[in-house]
C-alpha cells in the first residue's frame, strides 16, 4: 500500500511540474523569455499545489472513504492545479490560435495547429481529471479506470502533437 501511495504521490507531483513547464513554454514562445503576470500566477499556484501535497490530512485514495463521501482533501489539493494548469493551457491555446491568423508560412501554420491540437487534448484530459477529482464519490469505481484511460490517451495525443510540432516539424524551420 505504501508503494502504491508513493506512485500516486509521485504521479501527482509529476503532473504539477508538467503544467508548470507549459507555463515556461508560454514564456519562451509568447512572452519573449521574460517573466510576466501570467507566468508569475502559474508559479504561485504551482508552489501552493506543492505545499498542499504535504498536508497530513490528505486522502490519496477515495476508495478508502465511506461510499458517497466526497474527497475534500483532493478538492483542496487539486484546485491550484486546475487554476494554473487550465490557465496555462488556455493561454497557449489562445495565443497559438491568434498567431495562426498572421502566419503565411505553411510549415509554421502546421506547427501552430499541432500546438492547438495538443492544448485541446490537455483540456480534454482536465475534463476527465475533473470527473475523477470532484465526482469520484458518485462514479462507480469501475468507471474511474475508464476515465483515467481516456485521460492518459489525451496526454499521449498531446505529447505526440507537441513532439510533432516543436521537434519534428520545428527542426525544419530556417534558423
Amino acid at each position: 500500500m505504501q508503494l502504491l501511495l508513493l506512485g500516486v504521490f509521485t504521479t501527482s507531483l509529476t503532473m504539477s511540474v508538467y503544467y508548470a513547464y507549459i507555463g515556461f513554454y508560454y514564456r519562451e514562445r509568447f512572452a519573449g523569455g521574460s517573466w510576466d503576470v501570467i507566468l508569475l500566477l502559474i508559479i504561485v499556484f504551482f508552489v501552493i499545489r506543492l505545499v498542499l501535497h504535504y498536508n497530513p490530512e490528505n486522502v490519496w485514495f477515495s476508495m478508502t472513504l465511506p461510499p458517497g463521501q466526497p474527497n475534500y482533501s483532493a478538492w483542496l489539493r487539486n484546485s491550484p492545479l486546475f487554476i494554473y494548469g487550465i490557465g496555462a493551457v488556455v493561454v497557449v491555446l489562445y495565443l497559438s490560435w491568434r498567431e495562426l491568423g498572421h502566419l503565411q508560412d505553411r510549415l509554421q501554420r502546421l506547427i501552430n495547429w499541432c500546438t492547438i491540437g495538443a492544448m485541446c487534448a490537455l483540456l480534454f484530459s482536465f475534463a476527465m481529471y475533473a470527473l475523477d477529482v470532484f465526482y469520484s464519490h458518485k462514479i462507480p469505481h469501475a468507471y474511474i479506470w475508464i476515465i483515467y484511460t481516456l485521460k492518459t490517451l489525451a496526454y499521449m495525443v498531446a505529447f505526440f502533437l507537441m513532439w510533432l510540432g516543436e521537434f519534428h516539424l520545428g527542426r525544419r524551420l530556417p534558423a
